[in-house]
């Protein structure tokens, strides 16, 4: 068997060799998302108006606020982009009523099983809730509205750089927005095929 100065010695191999693999890892610079590679959808109402009545926590274990894009922030500029107003009167009304991303970190392996063992630490659970009505006239009442819904989770490795980090968030604001641009198609088709314009 090896003896304790051995060991020592291994150990500390590995250690630098894991921390080299990690120097080495390359710079992730974000880019700003943009949802116009469709033509947009076309509605007859005067006006598109963006609320965002979620306000972040700021504070852990809520973390994207600390985004490069927030969930928010990709909302916005996909409603500006996806969503045209086409017509003369009339208002649809998209509301970001929630918007947040909670990470929680989940129980590594320690001593020399955990040196060699790539493990998910952190966890990342994503709530999205955004509710579209279209209004005709002042009345206050919806001709027409829709709720989407968004849950999923991503995971994050022990030996995550920086650069994961950052890479991780866009992936999974990539993702959110995925499922937003489905839901939203399918829906607008069901609840306003009555207020769309070719």
């Amino acid at each position: 068997f090896p003896s304790h100065d051995i060991m020592k010695h291994v150990v500390m191999a590995c250690l630098l060799l894991l921390a080299a693999c990690r120097a080495g890892t390359a710079d992730y610079t974000p880019t700003p998302f943009r949802f116009n590679n469709a033509p947009p959808i076309r509605f007859n109402v005067a006006e598109i108006r963006i609320v965002n009545a979620y306000t972040p926590a700021l504070t852990a274990p809520n973390v994207d606020h600390a985004f490069a894009t927030s969930p928010v922030q990709a909302i916005t500029q996909w409603s500006k982009d996806r969503l045209k107003a086409a017509g003369r009167t009339g208002i649809l009304e998209v509301t970001i009523d929630n918007a947040n991303v909670k990470e929680s970190r989940l129980p590594v392996k320690s001593g020399i099983e955990g040196l060699f063992t790539d493990e998910a630490a952190s966890r990342f659970d994503s709530t999205i809730v955004v509710s579209m009505r279209l209004y005709t006239d002042s009345s206050g009442l919806s001709a027409a509205n829709a709720e989407i819904n968004v849950t999923r989770f991503d995971e994050l490795r022990e030996d995550a750089s920086v650069a994961d980090r950052q890479r991780l968030h866009d992936t999974i604001v990539s993702k959110i927005m995925a499922s937003v641009e489905a839901q939203a198609q399918r829906q607008i088709g069901q609840y306003f095929a009555g207020y769309l314009l070719p």
